[in-house]
Formats: C-alpha cells, structure tokens, sequence
C-alpha cells in the first residue's frame, strides 16, 4: 500500500507491560501468550487511513524496557511525531514509573516541539488491578495526555488506541509545515509540479493572442 503522509511513532514503557504483544496484535491481530523481552528496538509498519481520504504509513520503534538499554534508545526519540507509553494496570509501579518516561520524552528529543502522547494501561482482561481508573484520568488531565485502556490478550482497545494517536497527530498537523516525523510521500512534489504546470499552461490559454 502506498501513502500520503508516513508518522514516526515510539512506543516506551517498563519491561513486560506489553509493548510488543500490542504491536503483535496491532500487525497480525493476534496473541502469542508469551514475548521474549525486546532487546534494544524492534521495528513495525502499519497503515491506516483517515477519513477515506489520506492514506497514512505509521514506522512504529517497539523498545526495550529495561534501563541497560537506555543509551541505545535515546537515538529513537529523535524525529517522532507521536509517542505511546504503556504500563501495566495490574502493576502500580509500572504506572508510577510513566513520569520517568514523560521525561525521557521530553529530555531526549531534538528540540522542543510538542508531540502527540498516548498513555495506555494495558492488560484489561485481569481482574487483579492495582490502579484505579480515576488515579489514571486525574494524571493524564495533568500532563495533557491521551489515555485508553487496552488488552493486548482479547485485542480489546488496541486497535482503538492506534487510531486515537494518529488521528491526534494528523489533527494537529499543519500541511505547510508538517514538522518532526511526519513527511508526505515522495510523489508529493512532483504532483505539485504537475499541477503548477496545468494551471500555467491554463493561463496563457486565457491570454492567447492568436485570432482563431
């Protein structure tokens, strides 16, 4: 499939929160039951598109939770357009641990322009919670984030929550000025080309001299 425009997303968060089985689920709709943990990044491509119109290709970096890797991540949240953070709903710790990831986002990026951020809590589908939804939601009004809860197991959400980040993201782009991670298709230009020529060629037919 071709595309219009093509978004470069990250997805972070603590080991096993279920980053990969979600990008599992998000690629070939489906659940393994058991991920080995991710070692350094993995690499995903989705597409979707926006209101039957514009055809959108998501590069997604599926990244290691654990901290030993941090230095080979941080090339990573370079030129995104969005993030997802994820955690874990029946490890409160994990929730705990988004701020870490918020500053990451923030520390560790090229400059300072903001993004469109994701919060997901996944592993609905397990009655043992230790985070309550109206902790959740107080905390993503504070920091301005997006939250859905997902479960990466019945497939519950995940769909939903892809959708939600890039349609932010596409809802905040400016056309004339696409900004980090977001770039057209390579065609574009040259469709703009096309269209610049057919539209002179238009006016010297308005103003030809020649009598017929």
């Amino acid at each position: 499939m071709s595309y219009d425009y093509l978004f470069k997303l990250i997805f972070i968060g603590d080991a096993s929160v279920g980053k990969t089985a979600i990008t599992d689920r998000l690629m070939h709709d489906r659940y393994l039951g058991r991920y080995d943990n991710t070692i350094g990044v993995d690499f995903a491509c989705i597409n979707t598109v926006i209101n039957n119109k514009d055809r959108i290709k998501a590069h997604i970096w599926d990244t290691a939770g654990q901290e030993s890797f941090a230095s080979i991540i941080t090339t990573y949240y370079r030129g995104i357009a969005g993030a997802a953070i994820i955690f874990d709903l029946t490890r409160k710790e994990s929730f705990q641990r988004v701020d870490f990831w918020l500053n990451e986002l923030k520390n560790k990026r090229e400059n300072n322009q903001p993004i469109s951020i994701l919060l997901i809590g996944n592993k609905k589908d397990r009655s043992r919670r230790e985070v309550t939804i109206g902790e959740i939601e107080n905390y993503a009004k504070i920091h301005d984030l997006i939250y859905i809860e997902t479960s990466a197991k019945t497939g519950e959400n995940v769909h939903n929550a892809f959708s939600l980040l890039i349609k932010d993201i596409y809802k905040n782009m400016d056309p004339q000025d696409l900004g980090t991670g977001i770039r057209r298709h390579f065609s574009y230009d040259e469709n703009e080309k096309k269209k610049l020529k057919e539209q002179r060629d238009c006016q010297r037919a308005d103003w030809c001299c020649c009598l017929c």
